[in-house]
């Protein structure tokens, strides 16, 4: 929401957005050797998916690998949106921890994005077993923190 809303001030005031990338002056970009990591966290993977569906439009035709890392991510648009979003963006890996909330909100409308698809990773992190912090760990303080996600991914 925010980011839409940055938008439409900057044409309210007669000023265009600028382009996120200048692919055409790029020698890197225009030799397909660029590969590009978007990452966020909770507010930080909403606004990742956002930035990505707009680069993955500005890099069309350009041999250029962008690869999206969400962790802890709310659900970043209505029904519909995911559908929209895979076909739009090639490579996303969305990481949720099962005991966190962030990943399960706002409720209806929204839902999450779906993986599937070639290059479309939907990772759940149980509340137990392998990947799963220690019982005492649990509680909803810790569940979002970015230390959690990293501690459980390196015990997978």
């Amino acid at each position: 929401m925010g980011c839409l809303r940055q938008h439409d001030h900057l044409r309210s005031i007669g000023k265009p957005p600028g382009r996120f990338l200048d692919v055409r002056g790029d020698r890197d970009l225009a030799k397909g050797s660029t590969r590009i990591w978007l990452t966020g966290h909770s507010l930080g993977a909403a606004l990742a998916t956002y930035l990505a569906a707009d680069m993955q439009v500005e890099l069309t035709g350009v041999p250029c690998a962008l690869n999206v890392a969400l962790f802890a991510s709310p659900k970043p648009g209505s029904f519909g949106y995911s559908d929209g979003y895979m076909a739009r963006v090639s490579s996303f890996t969305d990481v949720m921890f099962a005991a966190d909330i962030v990943p399960q909100l706002p409720g209806y409308p929204a839902e999450p994005l779906k993986g599937g698809g070639p290059g479309h990773n939907v990772i759940t992190l149980p509340r137990q077993g392998p990947g799963a912090p220690p019982a005492p760990e649990l509680d909803p303080v810790t569940n979002h923190a970015t230390e959690t996600y990293a501690a459980m991914l390196r015990a997978l």
